[in-house]
């Protein structure tokens, strides 16, 4: 799996259609793609921390 650079911006997941199953899909998906977001905005952040020593 390849992982994306720090500055890419955040996934967009879009709907296919209108079912109980692709809101699920789609819920699941959207909750990936924030924590992954959410992963790297944490990596930027951490690169303008002052060392602890």
């Amino acid at each position: 799996m390849s992982h994306p650079k720090l500055t890419e911006p955040c996934a967009q997941v879009g709907k296919r259609d209108n079912t109980v199953g692709e809101a699920v899909r789609l819920a699941n998906a959207r909750k990936a793609a924030l924590d992954e977001c959410s992963a790297r905005m944490a990596q930027i952040r951490a690169l303008g921390e002052e060392p602890q020593d």
